[in-house]
């Protein structure tokens, strides 16, 4: 059962359990917000999120009393997403697959919340801890590429520094002009051509 933490009268924090109505409720006004949120977290009221959850402004304030509590769940739930994506990519044992799979799935998280990418990396420039998450997701994927590179599946000059301009461009694809695709789409066939480019085509 998933637990939220909460303060009783006297402002002592306990987690109590929270029903599994109650959890989904959740879940969707996180990946509501996600998708909605523009640049610096101000371009959507957050009953247009609630909205777009399928739930009443009343339950999104019953989780999410102020807007900074929303900001910073998401925030929260955007980098464990990023954490246990290159953790996946560390533990899949074919090399070509785990690199193809984490730029796949980096791309489809930018295209899903493509307002939001903006807001995320100023957000998370300035929480504790920051340098040490961005040196050890950059060992990581350092880790991917080599691992691909020694296999021989990427082309041999291929980098980590590479591989981020590649999901930086993925980012950019969610705010093409092409308005024949949805972002997803386009998101989906940017990878397939850089990956094609750097060797992991049909894979």
């Amino acid at each position: 059962m998933d637990h939220d933490e909460v303060r009783d009268r006297g402002g002592k924090l306990s987690r109590k359990p929270v029903r599994r109505d109650a959890a989904e409720n959740r879940r969707r006004i996180l990946t509501a917000a996600r998708r909605l949120f523009g640049p610096g977290g101000d371009a959507v009221h957050v009953r247009d999120i609630a909205r777009d959850a399928g739930v009443s402004a009343a339950t999104l304030y019953r989780h999410f009393p102020a807007r900074r509590d929303l900001m910073d769940a998401v925030l929260a739930d955007q980098a464990g997403t990023c954490a246990a994506s290159v953790r996946r990519a560390i533990d899949e044992p074919d090399p070509a697959r785990a690199l193809r799979d984490y730029v796949e799935h980096a791309f489809t998280a930018q295209a899903d919340g493509v307002l939001f990418a903006d807001a995320i990396r100023e957000a998370n420039a300035g929480l504790p801890g920051h340098a040490d998450r961005l040196e050890r997701y950059r060992r990581d994927l350092a880790v991917l590429v080599g691992r691909a590179r020694a296999a021989g599946v990427v082309r041999p000059d291929l980098t980590a520094s590479d591989v981020l301009l590649i999901l930086a461009a993925g980012g950019g694809a969610g705010r093409g002009l092409d308005t024949s695709r949805d972002p997803a789409a386009r998101s989906r066939r940017l990878a397939g051509i850089v990956l094609a480019g750097i060797g992991l085509s049909g894979v």
